[in-house]
């Protein structure tokens, strides 16, 4: 097998070298042992045969030269890495060593004209090639400096015999030398093929690896965008918005039905522009993964009236005719936030996008294998064939359906994906000048009835004045966004308000002063909000005050860290005032039950 890689010559030389210097050196031992081993058979099987002296002088070398390849391996394993140039010369020239001196077996201990012994010794040095060659092979240099010394000379005592059997003997011998060597070449070739590979798969594992932590870095980068797009968008839409609201409900100089009006263009544009930065994020969530579902069975009827109650005065604006074919039983397993702005927008767009006194059905019916069928449908102009695959792209909008209406091209992409991440199926259904039909598909459930408990509203949980004088501490770095809260917390008779434009500061009127509530900014010149609610937790003095986060950091990553920092609970900007005015009325009332 051929593998071609873009490496240079020079990496792949060094990649080998290093390979052959691993697996050389790591046979060592073993080697040294089973050649020691067979040398010392050998001797005492030639004793007697030949001269003692001759036979304990090459044993004596033979074991020295074993010696010297110990005592490379232990330099080996004990030098830091790199250098295998110099280190599979040290091994060559070590090995060569021990191949002279299996050579001089046939000059020292090689007895004439005995065929016994003459045998014992041929094969002892053959075994020994044999052996030496399935470790040996990686490197054709070693093979050969081994085996040519060690088994030349005995081919040449075997020939010099002049007898037919040592003939054959020699030629044998000769043979298998050969072979070794085409062993050897194809062993190399195999060991090259070998790294090679391995090399493809590291580089391609290291650029799998790269590509990854460029993806994880993208998307980290992104997330931090869009969390620095939102804050910084948030921030001032939380003045416009605020002042609006306050202008809206000040009964002490009320507005003219004109002004009226132009707050009412404000917020409407406000809250657009609100529901598309919270689009954006929720796309970017969902791509990267990060969006967190809660499927529990949700009753069809009660979440489509829900949705039908929040769009009454965009129905009421286009006078359109709303009907339902909904069974009351029929539910589906879903997130039911996630399938109310999935519905939300469908039915929204239906509004819109329809005539003038148009009609938009909504229908829940069975689908195939335990699926739940939700359709809206309307009877707008309809969608051309070509353009619905590019529907549920993001910022993609069909330019027959713009006719000035609003929109970003997010929300139906929003709701695919929701979709699909609820385990469902979306989809549409258009012929041009009749309408469009946009189905959900989900899979079916049951629900268990429960008597709901009796729940206050809001609005009667929302109280005008205390009974006695309340202190509300605002820490904020922003003068409008402090103007702002002042202002709302003045429609409170009986709750004053302490303000501070560092966390230092703050800490220090809290500890004070002893506030009953603590509106706390996160991010804050100099000490962040974080570390100042670790210090109101940790000082005794402060530690009973409720802290509530009041940030324009509104990832969800963001209010979790919040909530799991000790936070009473955590308000993103822009500010809707009735909530805002909710929270901090339970919170206080709470602390002097």
């Amino acid at each position: 097998m051929q593998v071609s890689i873009n490496i240079s010559a020079a990496e792949e030389a060094a990649a080998i070298r290093a390979e052959q210097v691993r697996s050389l050196y790591a046979n060592t031992p073993t080697a040294v042992v089973g050649n020691a081993l067979v040398a010392s058979i050998l001797a005492y099987m030639q004793w007697g045969a030949v001269a003692a002296p001759a036979v304990i002088g090459w044993l004596a070398f033979f074991l020295l030269t074993l010696g010297v390849r110990m005592l490379l391996f232990v330099a080996q394993r004990r030098a830091a890495p790199g250098n295998d140039r110099i280190w599979l010369r040290r091994f060559r020239i070590s090995i060569a060593a021990v191949g002279v001196a299996w050579g001089l077996a046939s000059l020292l201990v090689f007895p004439p004209h005995d065929l016994p012994h003459q045998v014992f010794l041929t094969f002892a040095l053959g075994g020994m090639a044999s052996a030496a060659i399935t470790t040996l092979s990686i490197d054709r240099v070693s093979s050969l400096t081994f085996t040519l010394p060690a088994l030349v000379s005995v081919i040449v005592r075997l020939f010099a015999e002049g007898t037919a059997i040592q003939t054959v003997m020699g030629v044998m011998i000769a043979l298998f030398l050969l072979l070794t060597d085409m062993v050897a070449q194809r062993t190399y070739r195999t060991l090259r093929e070998n790294v090679m590979l391995r090399i493809s798969i590291a580089r391609r594992e290291q650029a799998l690896i790269k590509a990854l932590d460029e993806a994880e870095s993208a998307n980290n980068a992104k997330s931090e965008f869009l969390s620095r797009m939102s804050h910084e968008l948030r921030t001032p839409l939380n003045a416009i918005m605020g002042f609006s609201q306050l202008l809206e409900i000040n009964q002490g100089n009320p507005l003219t039905p004109e002004q009226a009006e132009y707050i009412q263009e404000i917020l409407y544009a406000g809250q657009h522009l609100l529901e598309l930065i919270n689009e954006v994020l929720d796309l970017a969530r969902i791509e990267s993964g990060r969006i967190e579902l809660s499927l529990e069975p949700v009753e069809v009827s009660q979440l489509v009236d829900e949705c039908i109650a929040l769009l009454q005065p965009l129905v009421a604006e286009h006078h359109i005719k709303l009907s339902l074919d909904i069974d009351p039983a029929a539910a589906v397993q879903a997130d039911r936030f996630r399938l109310r702005q999935v519905l939300l927008n469908l039915l929204s767009n239906a509004i819109k996008y329809n005539h003038h006194a148009g009609s938009v059905h909504i229908v829940c019916q069975p689908a195939h294998e335990g699926m739940a069928r939700i359709m809206v449908k309307d009877s707008g102009r309809g969608i051309a064939a070509t353009a619905l695959p590019r529907l549920f792209r993001a910022f993609e909008r069909i330019e027959s359906a713009y006719s000035g209406i609003e929109g970003t091209g997010i929300g139906l992409a929003l709701s695919k994906r929701l979709v699909e991440a609820m385990q469902g199926v979306i989809g549409v259904e258009s012929v041009v000048g009749e309408g469009s039909v946009f189905w959900v598909e989900l899979p079916a459930a049951e629900v268990v009835s429960d008597c709901p408990a009796s729940v206050a509203s809001g609005a009667d949980a929302v109280q005008n004045s205390y009974t006695s004088v309340r202190t509300l501490l605002y820490v904020e770095d922003n003068p409008a966004n402090l103007r702002l809260v002042r202002e709302i917390i003045a429609t409170r008779t009986g709750l004053k308000m302490l303000d501070a434009h560092t966390a230092e500061l703050g800490l220090e009127i809290a500890g004070i002063q002893h506030p009953d509530l603590i509106l706390l900014d996160i991010n804050l010149p100099g000490m962040d909000g974080f570390e100042a609610l670790r210090r109101l937790q940790n000082d005794p003095t402060t530690s009973d005050i409720p802290v509530v986060a009041v940030s324009a950091n509104a990832m969800e990553r963001d209010i979790e860290k919040g909530m799991a920092a000790g936070f009473a609970d955590y308000l993103t900007k822009p500010i809707q005032i009735p909530r805002f005015l909710e929270l901090v009325d339970k919170l206080i009332e709470a602390k002097y039950d």
